[in-house]
């Protein structure tokens, strides 16, 4: 235990010291292919010309992410229960610290290679809750199924970025309608009041998201709302986490 909160400790340190450092980096995005949010003001932070990171506050809320990882990691495994061992702890670790550097970097560059690495960082998040879900509920594996799935969601997001909010609805639905079954079937019993804290921080992160994007003007010295979709939904799924954890029935290993 000690040793794995070493780990978690160096690696959270490591990407705060980076992502900071970075802010600091003279660069200049100029002849990257801006997304749309690139130019006009999305989420309500100004532009910031000649550094690497253009909106600093809104990618270094990603640390949350980073720090959800950390504390995944640093979780003790329960080695007693089939599909709650090292793999379960480090791929979960390893979705929030990619999905926090994926929108770091997006909110760095305000590019469309940016909003390509964000929008991968919440779909393969979003897929091993998928696969997850499907493993507990047949007692196989999807591996293939999952790395299948995110490969054509790479071009999706290539050739068609506008659906990504469809693909986003249609995971997240999938997922809850599994949970929903896994739980009428009575297969699983874990401690409810994370995953319902889970959906509510979830649900609140996403309306401020949404209100927030759609905004049609931003006043001077507005704050930048979506930093609080980002520390909301780091927190959601460092609580899902934690429920899935405190499940008491057998569920298969994922496979590394």
């Amino acid at each position: 235990m000690q040793k794995r909160s070493v780990q978690a400790a160096a690696l959270f340190l490591l990407s705060a010291g980076l992502m900071i450092g970075l802010a600091f980096v003279p660069f200049s995005w100029t002849g990257f292919l801006p997304e749309v949010c690139g130019t006009q003001n999305c989420y309500c932070e100004p532009f910031r010309a000649g550094y690497f990171v253009r909106q600093p506050l809104t990618a270094l809320s990603n640390l949350g992410y980073v720090l959800a990882g950390a504390l995944i990691l640093a979780s003790a495994a329960r080695e007693n229960l089939p599909g709650r061992g090292e793999d379960f702890r480090r791929w979960f670790a390893a979705a929030a610290f990619i999905t926090g550097w994926a929108s770091y970097l997006s909110h760095a560059s305000l590019t469309r290679a940016g909003e390509w690495l964000d929008l991968m960082g919440v779909y393969q998040l979003l897929l091993l809750l998928l696969v997850y879900s499907l493993q507990r509920l047949t007692g196989r594996t999807f591996r293939t199924l999952y790395l299948a799935a995110l490969a054509l969601l790479a071009l999706q997001m290539i050739y068609a970025p506008g659906w990504q909010q469809i693909v986003i609805a249609v995971l997240l639905a999938g997922w809850v309608l599994i949970e929903f079954r896994l739980r009428r079937a009575r297969r699983l019993r874990g401690q409810m009041r994370y995953a319902l804290l889970a959906l509510v921080l979830f649900a609140a992160g996403a309306g401020i998201w949404a209100a927030n994007g759609r905004a049609p003007a931003c006043p001077p010295g507005a704050f930048p709302w979506h930093v609080a979709w980002h520390l909301l939904s780091a927190a959601a799924f460092a609580l899902l986490f934690r429920y899935y954890q405190t499940e008491t029935s057998q569920a298969p290993e994922f496979a590394a």
